[in-house]
């Protein structure tokens, strides 16, 4: 009985899997929950047949980009890789990435299994399968309503390695919470930038040390809380770094060296990008896989929606996902290192995927916005009211104006005469703003 309804669990999953394609949906989850109510087992009968490896990646910003890196780089060496690559991560849209590479007999010939898991379900996760190694890129604020404040999200995580002890936990060192994580749970290793950066900003949202609750000391920090810290009263510091990030440079995408010997460099945005290849390659290297033609391998890569994703219409626009304030403020400051005259569309929608609190846009830099090169800033989304009477705090000078509708606001900005528009929209805008921009990059280009 137990193997019928494991099959069918994988047949009912599959037929809705191909039923979604079909309608276009972009999402993975629905399948997968119904494979479990079939067999709560199936996670755990499927992930045992991976034969070299599960990597599970965890962290508030940047895990998208780090396990699709990761799975680019797995499968470009020739492994063959269970990936959930668009983000279903939670454990009904890890099931559906597992039964998408099964045959109809539930068979699962594959070497590893890469997995974005969200923090409050990565518990439920650990419950069916036992990953190898655990990334975790860094712990900022984000949907305050589900998650409260970091130290919320850092128990969550706690409770996951807790179940799972035999973990490889590879940590962002640079981040204090996770270093105190990463000495709780034992077995770890740490990557983060080795001197301070040229992107080196402050805007720190915790600054107090995870095991006393004293006032950290930073020597420098990069952005947020990360950064070289030390805390005076009870001796926790910041670690030797197993895998570190130096010689940074921005000015032409991104280069820099990892531990003095593997050269780095690519056509990506932002410096936050840094830590999501680093991570990466922390997990390549730990897995005892070489860097060689890693240049190659990643030249090529193309980022997950809204990663900085390019369109080409009457003039460059990029689409950008900022979903909390340090992934906001790296994003503004990513868009201002741009010396081109430029537009800035930003959509903040407070949809339950979202969180209904919005009032993190007030720990965002809006100062960022008072630059000569900005013509002029778009505001929509269901909270466009509420960013209208933030920029007014900031006293932004550039001109700005509310838009019924992202469309709208993008066709708007296009008539400009500014050389690039920057769409910058959170979770439940990103695949409304792509599905535009791709329908009017097809008819430019038709």
């Amino acid at each position: 009985m137990k193997k019928i309804r494991f099959v069918l669990s994988v047949w009912v999953c599959k037929i809705l899997i191909y039923l979604g394609k079909l309608m276009g949906k972009k999402g993975s989850a629905t399948p997968g929950a119904i494979a479990y109510k079939i067999c709560p087992d199936v996670l755990r009968i499927l992930s045992v047949k991976i034969s070299k490896g599960i990597i599970a990646v965890c962290g508030t910003n940047g895990k998208t980009t780090t396990n699709n890196i990761i799975d680019k780089i797995l499968t470009d060496k020739g492994f063959k890789v269970v990936c959930n690559n668009i983000g279903a991560n939670m454990l009904s849209g890890v099931i559906t990435a597992f039964i998408e590479k099964c045959d109809l007999k539930g068979n699962i010939n594959y070497d590893y299994a890469t997995l974005e898991m969200d923090e409050a379900f990565a518990v439920k996760i650990f419950e069916h399968l036992t990953p190898t190694v655990m990334v975790i890129t860094n712990l900022f604020r984000d949907q305050l309503d589900r998650y409260g404040e970091v130290e919320l999200t850092a128990n969550y995580l706690k409770g996951a390695l807790n179940l799972k002890k035999e973990v490889k936990l590879i940590v962002n060192g640079d981040d204090p919470v996770l270093f105190n994580i990463a000495k709780e749970h034992g077995n770890y290793l740490t990557f983060g930038v080795g001197q301070k950066s040229v992107s080196s900003y402050k805007d720190g949202e915790m600054k107090l040390c995870p095991r006393c609750s004293k006032k950290l000391s930073y020597e420098y920090y990069h952005y947020s809380h990360l950064g070289n810290f030390s805390c005076d009263n009870c001796g926790f510091n910041h670690p030797d770094l197993d895998f570190y990030a130096k010689d940074i440079d921005l000015s032409d995408g991104i280069s820099f060296a990892v531990n003095d010997d593997t050269k780095i460099a690519l056509n990506y945005k932002g410096f936050y990008n840094v830590y999501n290849v680093l991570a990466a390659l922390s997990v390549i290297k730990t897995l005892g896989i070489d860097f060689e033609n890693i240049n190659e391998v990643l030249s090529d890569y193309k980022p997950q929606v809204a990663r900085m994703e390019a369109f080409n219409l009457k003039k460059k626009v990029i689409l950008n996902l900022a979903k909390n304030p340090a992934g906001f403020n790296q994003a503004l400051q990513t868009v201002m290192s741009d010396k081109a005259k430029k537009d800035i569309i930003l959509a903040i929608n407070d949809c339950e995927s979202d969180g209904r609190d919005i009032s993190w846009i007030w720990d965002v830099d809006f100062d960022f916005l008072k630059n000569q090169n900005v013509g002029s800033i778009g505001l929509c989304g269901m909270r466009k009211d509420e960013l209208n009477v933030r920029l007014k705090y900031s006293e932004v000078n550039a001109l700005y104006n509310t838009y019924d509708n992202i469309k709208e606001a993008i066709l708007d900005k296009l008539e400009t005469d500014s050389d690039v528009l920057y769409v910058l929209v959170n979770y439940t805008v990103i695949f409304e703003s792509q599905k535009i921009l791709k329908e009017l990059e097809g008819k430019n280009n038709g």
